[in-house]
Order: C-alpha cells, then sequence, then structure tokens
C-alpha cells in the first residue's frame, strides 16, 4: 500500500510462490496472517478509513438537475432515479420548483456529505427501511425532515 489505504490488486490463479492471495481482511493483518491481536484490528480499521476517504474523490459525482432557487430538494440513488424522474416530473407539472439530486457512487462525494439544503422541504428515497445511504452520507442529514 502506497499510504492512501487501498491496497494493491493482484489476480487470482497466479502459480508464483510469491504471488499474492486473497483473503477475508477482517481477520488478518497487514502480511495477510491471521491474527486476533485488537492492535492488528485498530490497524485494520484505519486502513479501512483511509480507503473510504481517499476513493471519494475517484467514485462517480452526484448528478444535480433542477431549479437553483427550489423550494423542494430530493436526493436518490440506484433504481429509484425512474420514480424519482417521475415525481420530479409530476411536482414541476404543479408548479413547484425542484431540485434532484443522484447519488451514483459510495462512499459519497464531499458534495454529497457536506451539502445542506436550502429548500423548505427536502426528502431523501430510500431503498432500505435502515436508511443506510442516509446514514453512510454522514451526519449533515440527520435532520433532514420538512421545515
Amino acid at each position: 500500500m502506497d499510504g492512501d489505504g487501498i491496497p494493491y490488486r493482484t489476480l487470482p490463479g497466479t502459480e508464483h510462490p510469491l504471488a499474492a492471495y486473497f483473503t477475508r481482511g477482517s481477520g488478518h493483518n497487514e502480511s495477510s496472517g491471521y491474527t486476533e491481536k485488537p492492535q492488528d484490528y485498530t490497524n485494520l480499521l484505519e486502513r479501512i478509513n483511509r480507503k473510504i476517504e481517499s476513493s471519494k474523490s475517484m467514485t462517480p459525482q452526484p448528478i444535480e438537475t433542477g431549479d437553483v432557487d427550489a423550494t423542494v430538494g430530493v436526493i436518490a440513488y440506484g433504481t429509484s432515479h425512474w420514480a424519482v424522474s417521475e415525481s420530479v416530473d409530476q411536482l414541476r407539472a404543479q408548479g413547484k420548483k425542484v431540485r434532484y439530486m443522484r447519488i451514483r457512487a459510495l462512499p459519497s462525494a464531499d458534495k454529497v456529505r457536506n451539502s445542506s439544503s436550502d429548500t423548505s422541504m427536502s426528502t431523501w428515497v430510500e431503498q432500505t427501511c435502515w436508511a443506510r445511504c442516509r446514514e453512510s452520507c454522514g451526519p449533515n442529514w440527520d435532520r433532514l425532515r420538512p421545515r
């Protein structure tokens, strides 16, 4: 690794005796040896955190469409895009100004995490009952409810 927390990739099936191999990461140290040492696990979690932080700038950025002076903001991701697009069209047909942010990758870009809604009402369209996407985008969205 070069400090960004993202391990170098290898192709499985290499027959060279010094070739890398794949292991499940949560029980292994930096040398791929099995471990139950607390410090090794702490190092692993710190590496994963660096990996997440480093990869944010490499993931596809969200797509924002709509009115800059919107009164309604909608954030969604994945296959909910088509239903949200239809709903946004219906709201616009009713004369409402709408801004839509489509998240395209997790970990979310800083644009999503740091975005603060200036609309009078914002909606986060989730695909699970646990709100994992909103949760992963940071604490800024805990306040997301009609104002």
